[in-house]
């Protein structure tokens, strides 16, 4: 939080209220006292909302599978034989299909998952028993069947194997329950091989039948990892989420904190500046012994000693409170046309008796081609009055302090201080630049001053949309330099030079 209400700071205070807000205008992803443990939701019921989602996708298609396999059926067999076993299967997909659809109904709050497990394992194999019962008549066949049919069957096997396997893998249980009685199957077929030929056939499909188990299983550990995942991306969206609704709030408090701040050095500077007018009238009235001579000597003195601490109270007041209006954007600039360099000249000249005190020189050196600059002239005489007095505060009595006022390289006008004081060791120079910051020398000095000046230099440049550059170094001395924008100079308007005949 800065002192003087940086105006990139806007745009982040409104996007961390939109961001609060949009979270309360949300379902959000937690709650106070959720754990992380419990944002991730069980595998286990995962999955089994995968299996119920696989079956609302697929259970369709395989009633039309079923319908399919039926119908080419009675190309060897009775319809009447296989009607049985196909209509126990296609039930038992419907039955599921229902099952599966009130699973997703209530898929946010699952309750006794291992009872929906069960459930849709009995399903599986009520299936894989109506797919048995259809392929009895096929197995009750004389030794030599009719031509194509034992293929037939084989094929439809492979293919309800292949289904089982890679739509029903989020539950493993489920696929051993639809394969069992396929398996079964090709173990009669295998047993009946009416020659090698069938024979090595169904072993080989049967060894299929394995491998798409195999298959089932990896997609199942595949599918387990990928829920897993998706469970820990979904915590730390929650985690996201409390954080920045939590950076939102104490942001707003530390906002709230700083205009409670504000609104307090405001007050307080305008109660107490009432009081401390009366002092200095009263006590300059005093001092000057305007109503008489003191009877005592020593209230003269005390008098001089009263005003001049009123005065210094008085400036620590008004600095109080230009620092607060800053801070709170209440600064309203009053610009017009001047020169820089006169009024660097006239606020160097109110300084000069100050300097002169210390014994002090100060040497002012101004650009002769500065065009006139749009600034609030009060604003930039209180700049240099600040930068100037710290020079002469912190320099040595005898010391030499430089002034220049000039161009930059990008056509921007600037004021440089520069003095050779004992410098400002560079971890102190953002502690200087802050409210009430001041550095060691200070301290360790007792110099007057609560180390507002620098701060409120700062934020009457920034205002204007230039900067205040301090560059220091230690035993040599420090140069402070104001920079004013480019787009603040008003060029001067030149007399057009002679036409040449």
């Amino acid at each position: 939080m800065t002192a003087f209400g940086d105006r990139r700071r806007e745009p982040v205070s409104r996007s961390l209220l939109q961001i609060e807000a949009r979270a309360q205008h949300t379902k959000p992803l937690w709650n106070r006292g959720t754990t992380r443990a419990e944002l991730v939701r069980p595998i286990a019921d995962e999955l089994l909302c995968a299996f119920a989602r696989n079956h609302l996708k697929v259970s369709p298609y395989q009633l039309l599978l079923i319908g399919a396999i039926t119908l080419l059926a009675t190309t060897w067999i009775n319809l009447a034989a296989v009607l049985p076993g196909a209509l126990l299967a296609a039930a038992s997909v419907l039955v599921e299909r229902s099952c599966c659809r009130a699973l997703m109904r209530r898929a946010s709050g699952i309750t006794n998952p291992s009872r929906w497990r069960l459930g849709f394992v009995l399903g599986e194999l009520v299936q894989g028993a109506g797919w048995f019962l259809f392929a009895v008549p096929f197995l009750a066949q004389p030794p030599e069947p009719p031509a194509g049919s034992d293929g037939f069957l084989l094929i439809a096997v492979l293919l309800l194997t292949g289904v089982a396997g890679v739509l029903r893998s989020p539950l493993p249980s489920a696929v051993g329950a639809a394969l069992a009685p396929l398996a079964l199957v090709l173990a009669f077929l295998v047993a009946r091989g009416s020659d090698e030929g069938h024979g090595t056939l169904a072993l080989l499909f049967l060894s299929g039948q394995i491998f798409i188990a195999h298959v089932s299983h990896r997609l199942h550990r595949a599918a387990a990892a990928n829920v897993r995942a998706c469970a820990e991306v979904r915590a730390s969206l929650a985690e996201i989420e409390q954080i920045t609704a939590s950076m939102a709030a104490a942001y707003r408090r530390a906002e709230e904190a700083d205009r409670a701040k504000t609104q307090f050095f405001a007050t307080m500077s305008h109660e107490l500046r009432t009081p401390l007018n009366a002092i200095l009238g009263f006590s300059e009235v005093m001092k000057n012994e305007v109503l008489g001579t003191h009877s005592t000597p020593s209230y003269r003195e005390y008098s001089i000693d009263i005003h001049g601490s009123g005065q210094r109270l008085l400036t620590l007041v008004n600095g109080i409170l230009d620092l607060s209006r800053i801070a709170s954007g209440q600064y309203a600039l009053r610009e017009e046309t001047a020169e820089l360099g006169a009024l660097v000249s006239d606020s160097v000249a109110a300084l000069s008796a100050s300097a002169s005190g210390k014994d002090q020189e100060i040497s002012l050196s101004i650009a002769m081609d500065l065009d006139p600059i749009l600034v609030d002239v009060a604003a930039v005489r209180q700049i240099v009055a600040h930068l100037v007095s710290n020079a002469i505060k912190f320099t040595a009595p005898g010391g030499q302090i430089t002034v220049c006022v000039g161009w930059t390289s990008s056509g921007a006008q600037y004021v440089s201080v520069a003095d050779d004081g004992p410098g400002i060791p560079a971890d102190e120079i953002p502690v200087v630049l802050s409210s009430f910051g001041r550095g060691s020398l200070a301290l360790s000095t007792a110099e007057p001053g609560v180390g507002l000046g620098l701060p409120i230099a700062r934020g009457l440049l920034e205002l204007h949309g230039g900067r205040l550059s301090l560059r220091s170094t230690l035993r040599k001395g420090t140069e402070a330099v104001a920079i004013f924008p480019a787009v603040r100079c008003r060029p001067a308007r030149r007399a057009p030079s002679a036409a040449v005949a």
